[in-house]
């Protein structure tokens, strides 16, 4: 055989092999996208986010689980009048996800409503820890050691249900519901905790019960955390003029699968973006925020899970902004400067219980409820003006496909794109220029 073959042979092999081990990181990396689902209207807000997994089945169990509670939703609202925007009912829906070993996932959906409809808070966790390879859902059977007596377990758990609720579940009741075939609980680091929701109860009592106990030798065990890397922003020399017109591009509500073609669009046309980003899709997106801040674009704070902000107790307000902070902190090393409240409603006390500023909107796209393209781009074009904020969201195609027709129809009007913190600054630079 040739040496020319042999090199042939050679790079086929080597080719094949980058193939295959791109096939298979990008796989792993795929294991689940997030997606938001927004909707407001005069009589309720909705805020659904959830998963996307590689298995069809469970996409098909978690699709069914959040229709449900969407009908329980609209039958609890439709005789409910509403006078003011400000007493519209809630939905929320959020999710975890947790990979326990290779071939077992956990995921939990989270669903809490609320507003005059509802006499109290409805809150409901539901919880799936998945066999990936068997394509099934387990049960405490299957993840506690045989060693272990399971009655044991009933009875720590029924004590500490007692300590939260004396009077919630007798044990008669207790035992009939916690059996080896309970689902609803989540593997932590020293662990369980299982989850009892509010409609199991005797009693009147409205909120989710967590009791956690700490097991050795569960059959699953979560990964240890990967230690994350973080990102410093690359100064760019992009020179702003201040004499000109200039324009801030916002999205809302991301990331999502569509992030990375909107920065995509971004970077060809030479121009930067402002993200307000939920705390709970940023595990999922964490490489794509960081290659957002490295082009230059900036993040900004919309809460964890899209609660309505300025319907939350203090306590949950400061908690949703807080808890958003520190994750994109600790997972893309970046602190935002800005608060976008979700729904655009903002109060005294979500001002005054955040050091972060906030930044609103001037022009708003309207694209979580539009579906034409050319409207959408209509919206963000027609009387548009020097130091106007356009908002729109990177959780839809129809966006990123507008995106395209935006960018260059303002940059021929002689617009500069800007980021919040540089239009900030160009006012600051005017006021100073207008009075010297």
């Amino acid at each position: 055989m040739s040496k020319k073959i042999k090199l042939i042979i050679s790079l086929c092999f080597l080719i094949i092999l980058g193939i295959s081990y791109f096939l298979v990181t990008r796989k792993q990396e795929r294991l689940y996208q997030v997606e938001t689902n927004i909707m407001e209207t005069s009589s309720y807000v909705e805020s659904v986010t959830s998963i996307i997994t590689n298995s069809t089945k469970l996409n098909h169990i978690l699709k069914k689980h959040i229709e449900e509670q969407k009908i329980f939703f609209y039958d609890s609202i439709k005789n409910t009048s509403h006078v003011f925007l400000i007493d519209r009912d809630e939905l929320n829906i959020d999710y975890k996800f947790e990979l326990l070993d290779n071939k077992t996932w956990s995921v939990s959906l989270m669903t809490s409503m609320t507003g005059p409809s509802f006499t109290y808070p409805y809150y409901r966790m539901d919880c799936w820890t998945w066999d990936v390879k068997e394509k099934k859902e387990l049960n405490i059977e299957s993840i506690v050691p045989p060693t272990l007596d399971f009655s044991s377990i009933q009875t720590q758990v029924f004590e500490e249900i007692k300590k939260e609720c004396a009077s919630c579940l007798s044990e008669k009741s207790f035992t009939k519901i916690f059996t080896e075939e309970f689902k609803t609980f989540e593997i932590n680091e020293t662990g369980v905790t299982f989850y009892f929701n509010p409609f199991l109860f005797e009693d009147d009592y409205y909120d989710i019960i967590p009791i956690s106990l700490e097991i050795n030798h569960l059959a699953l065990s979560k990964e240890g955390k990967k230690k994350e890397e973080t990102v410093t922003k690359v100064p760019h020399s992009r020179i702003i003029d201040p004499e000109k017109p200039v324009v801030a591009l916002t999205f809302d509500d991301g990331p999502s699968q569509y992030t990375e073609k909107i920065i995509r669009v971004l970077e060809e046309h030479e121009v930067n973006a402002t993200f307000f980003i939920l705390g709970n899709k940023v595990v999922a997106y964490q490489d794509i925020l960081k290659r957002s801040v490295q082009n230059g674009n900036e993040l900004g704070n919309h809460s964890y899970n899209h609660k309505w902000l300025s319907q939350l107790s203090t306590g949950e307000l400061v908690d949703q902004i807080d808890k958003t902070q520190k994750i994109i902190q600790e997972r893309i090393g970046y602190t935002p400067r800005y608060l976008r409240p979700t729904y655009g409603s903002v109060t005294n006390r979500v001002r005054n219980n955040t050091n972060l500023e906030i930044a609103l909107w001037t022009v708003d796209t309207r694209d979580w409820k539009i579906h034409n393209i050319d409207r959408i781009v209509e919206r963000a074009t027609k009387n548009i003006e020097d130091g106007d904020i356009i908002l729109m969201h990177d959780i839809y195609e129809r966006s990123m496909e507008a995106l395209k027709e935006i960018i260059p129809e303002l940059k021929k009007r002689g617009f500069q794109f800007v980021t919040i913190s540089e239009l900030e600054e160009v006012k600051k630079l005017r006021k100073l220029q207008n009075e010297n």
